[in-house]
């Protein structure tokens, strides 16, 4: 059983400076004012996981999750979303009864709106249009049958799964720092 203990974002959509959400306990909700990036924090999560279709993530075009920049902040060249988790065990962890809820509240910003990702001409690549976990440089080198380590996590290890996308259409996923196959990442 895995359990997410920390989200960061850099770049993704309203989020254009580095951004973590920590997690001590079982995540119920994201409360928050409007616009604080609540649902941005979903679509992160689909993201990482391989999410490709525009209106899943809910936006026009791909190229729209990374952050189109403001009066006073510049638009990013890419979208960085890392989510971690913390291995319990097989059979470790609450019950659906024992969890306890955690509010985590996003700030008032009175600049939130201004945040939004602005579209941009260049598009990420569409569904099996190279972002289909055959990215250049991913399983480069890797020839055991488990260079991440996942069939010999123990109770709490650490995983990390990233996903980088650049204005260029190219996207990037990684365990633990090293370079994934989308397959790879849906078989976490």
């Amino acid at each position: 059983m895995l359990r997410l203990t920390k989200i960061d974002l850099n770049g993704f959509k309203s989020f254009a400076l580095p951004t973590a959400v920590e997690t001590d306990y079982d995540l119920l909700g994201i409360v928050g004012p409007n616009g604080a990036g609540k649902s941005n924090v979903l679509d992160a999560i689909h993201f990482v996981f391989g999410e490709q279709k525009p209106t899943v993530l809910r936006v026009g075009r791909l190229s729209d999750i990374i952050f189109g920049g403001t009066k006073t902040h510049p638009a990013q060249n890419l979208a960085r979303v890392s989510l971690t988790f913390e291995y319990l065990g097989d059979d470790e962890g609450a019950g659906a009864g024992d969890i306890e809820p955690e509010l985590i509240h996003l700030p008032e910003d009175d600049e939130a709106g201004d945040y939004a990702s602005l579209p941009f001409g260049s598009e990420l690549g569409e569904a099996g249009e190279g972002d289909d976990g055959g990215e250049a440089g991913a399983g480069e080198g890797v020839t055991e049958p488990d260079p991440y380590g996942l069939a010999r996590l123990q109770p709490g290890d650490v995983i990390t799964l990233s996903r980088k996308a650049y204005r260029e259409g190219l996207s990037d996923y990684q365990i633990n720092g090293k370079s994934a196959r989308l397959s790879t990442i849906d078989r976490t």
